[in-house]
């Protein structure tokens, strides 16, 4: 679980969290990817996505330079 600590006005309040879940196959992701995805949890919709190996690796878990707002 990683809290946004100050989110950007350009995004909406709903990504101030992200979670992420780490698998060992590709076709486990891919289940709950299509599962979660448009979900309503906590008062808030799911946006489930992948995300980038190497950036999970290196703990860079916030927004990305070019990445598109929720």
């Amino acid at each position: 679980i990683f809290e946004l600590e100050d989110p950007d006005p350009g995004r909406s309040e709903g990504e101030a969290v992200r979670v992420f879940a780490e698998f060992t196959e590709a076709a486990s992701a891919a289940r709950c990817l299509e599962g979660m995805n448009g979900r309503f949890f906590g008062g808030r919709t799911i946006q489930a996505s992948y995300y980038s190996e190497a950036l999970f690796a290196e703990n860079e878990l916030g927004p990305q330079p070019g990445e598109p707002p929720a």
